[in-house]
């Protein structure tokens, strides 16, 4: 199918006031996942395989009886330990997840009650990887109209559901077809992420641009469920790369030209992340250096919808970055879904 990209885009209108990070102590590495499956003898595959091919050396795990709402609110708790502003301040909260605590009512609402907070508009936001992306996006859209003056965006991810589905699954066959389309399953990662943002002090720092595009043609490439079943993920891993990174290829010089940024402006890159190559190839359609994103999947898997604001905590963790450095946030998720939002440091 011929595609003629068509974006949304639009100013920024918030600045970043805080991030906060939940990430889970237990660890599983990739060589202990195959180990698990007897890759060798029923699919061919030695235990160092999964590590060559994604990158993933071993990933966060959190324990199982951890509803996504818990480690939404360990992050929301770090973040409110380094924002300038209250518990109190917060005019609204969105959960964007791909787990939920329950299908109703919204997982926003259980993250409230849990801190302790009245907060007037909770809601949850859901689009696969990219949840994260678009609740921020819809928060700027809040705060442009004048709706909320701070917002708390979370987010909690217990692919541990994810990985076991897989894991029982593939114990009980051979066939290596099947293994190739639920290996991405292996590799998620446990997290909990949150950001805290506030309108805009000075024009000239925060959110300057969000960008975005959508292919749902291709939604099948990537699919978990079907709906109020199983976590069981299916990823056909080669076409859905190979059209997301298509996609940020087309988008990212019109984002940039949006913008009036030139590349070699960016001073750091924060995204989402399946596979250490995937980074690379970003960087190369950004004709950047790779070592400008910040690589978290080797070593914490793939945090589904909370890479990019763990990245983005990261490099306030390191200080790394000066008051005027443009950032470029990348997303993308199944659907196919993608965008860029430029960000200037604060």
């Amino acid at each position: 199918m011929s595609i003629h990209p068509k974006y949304t885009c639009s100013p920024g209108h918030a600045r970043l006031i805080s991030t906060g990070v939940y990430l889970p102590e237990g660890r599983v590495s990739s060589r202990e996942l195959m180990e698990q499956l007897d890759s060798p003898q029923r699919f061919g595959l030695n235990r160092n395989w999964l590590a060559r091919l994604t990158g993933v050396r071993e990933r966060c795990v959190a324990a199982d009886h951890l509803q996504p709402s818990d480690l939404a609110v360990r992050a929301v708790r770090d973040a409110l330990a380094r924002a300038e502003i209250k518990l109190d301040d917060i005019d609204a909260l969105i959960f964007a997840g791909v787990f939920r605590d329950f299908h109703e009512p919204a997982t926003a609402h259980i993250v409230a009650h849990k801190l302790g907070a009245n907060i007037p508009t909770a809601f949850d936001v859901s689009n696969a990887c990219h949840s994260f992306e678009d609740a921020l996006h819809i928060m700027d859209g809040l705060i442009a109209a004048g709706q909320v003056k701070y917002g708390l965006i979370v987010t909690g991810e217990t692919s541990y559901r994810m990985r076991h589905e897989a894991i029982n699954r593939l114990q009980q066959t051979t066939d290596r077809e099947l293994f190739m389309e639920l290996c991405a399953g292996l590799n998620v990662g446990d997290c909990g992420a949150a950001m805290i943002v506030g309108a805009k002090k000075d024009p000239h720092v925060g959110f300057m641009g969000f960008m975005k595009e959508s292919r749902s043609h291709y939604y099948h490439y990537s699919t978990s469920g079907p709906a109020c079943s199983d976590h069981l993920l299916k990823v056909w891993m080669t076409p859905l790369v190979d059209e997301a990174i298509s996609m940020g290829e087309a988008m990212f010089p019109a984002f940039m030209d949006n913008l009036g940024w030139s590349r070699n402006e960016i001073k750091a890159c924060v995204s989402h992340q399946a596979s250490t190559s995937q980074i690379q190839r970003m960087a190369g359609y950004m004709d950047v250096d790779p070592a400008l994103f910040v690589e978290t999947i080797s070593t914490m898997g793939n945090l589904i919808s909370g890479n990019a604001t763990v990245g983005l905590h990261i490099l306030a963790e390191r200080q790394q970055l000066k008051p005027g450095d443009k950032v470029v946030l990348v997303g993308g998720g199944s659907g196919i879904v993608g965008s860029h939002m430029g960000l200037i440091w604060e």
